[in-house]
């Protein structure tokens, strides 16, 4: 219970003063959602339709924001990835977010880009499909036996085994990876080709921030 065994709620209103000194990595998956999400065969019309009532007349340009940047992605996809972006990935960067403005031990930010090939790839890189990677077991479902996988396997294992043994996941296998702040969000973009990215998606970042943090009317 909060206030025995949990002395408080972990990062709200800010990071917690236990894990001052901890350093941590924060991380995500691309298309956190799709394992919720079972329309497959969900068309553009039925996507936009899906956030009408949320977004109103914003709707059709956001969707055509997030088709240019992905055109292959199927409707499926961007319909999670939406959901995604207002919801599973906030939350990352407010932990982030909290734990670089508290100071002392610094943290680092992923995002897992790679697509789980189960299943035809139709789930994208959905929830958890790095956990086979960050184990180096590429034998685990969301993975696949293949060179690709290995060297994904090689670069994110490698980062949890440096950050357990020196509290900085950098390691020879892995570009320059800056710890992250308010000012260049830099995040560890783990896919084909695995780079440092300063504030990768900002402008659905930056849409969804305005748009949940818009005054919403109640029922009297």
């Amino acid at each position: 219970m909060i206030g025995e065994a949990i002395p408080h709620h972990p990062f709200t209103p800010e990071a917690p003063a236990e894990s001052h000194d901890v350093p941590i990595m924060v991380s995500n998956t691309l298309d956190e959602r799709t394992y919720r999400e079972q329309r497959f065969d969900m068309t553009w019309e039925d996507v936009k339709a899906a956030f009408d009532a949320r977004l109103g007349d914003k709707s059709a340009l956001v969707l055509a924001a997030y088709r240019d940047d992905d055109p292959k992605a199927t409707p499926y996809l961007i319909n999670a990835r939406m959901i995604t972006d207002s919801s599973f990935r906030r939350g990352a960067i407010t932990m982030a977010e909290r734990k670089a403005a508290a100071g002392g031990a610094p943290v680092w930010s992923y995002v897992w880009m790679n697509p789980s090939p189960a299943y035809g790839g139709r789930y994208g890189a959905t929830h958890a499909s790095d956990v086979p990677y960050m184990m180096h077991d590429m034998r685990m479902p969301l993975a696949g036996p293949s060179a690709e996988s290995v060297r994904l396997a090689d670069e994110l294992a490698s980062a949890f085994v440096a950050m357990a043994a020196t509290g900085d996941p950098n390691n020879a296998r892995l570009p320059d990876w800056a710890p992250y702040d308010a000012a260049a969000r830099t995040t560890m973009l783990f896919g084909s080709p695995t780079r440092a990215e300063d504030d990768p998606r900002r402008w659905f970042r930056e849409f969804w921030d305005a748009e949940l943090a818009r005054p919403r009317l109640t029922p009297a």
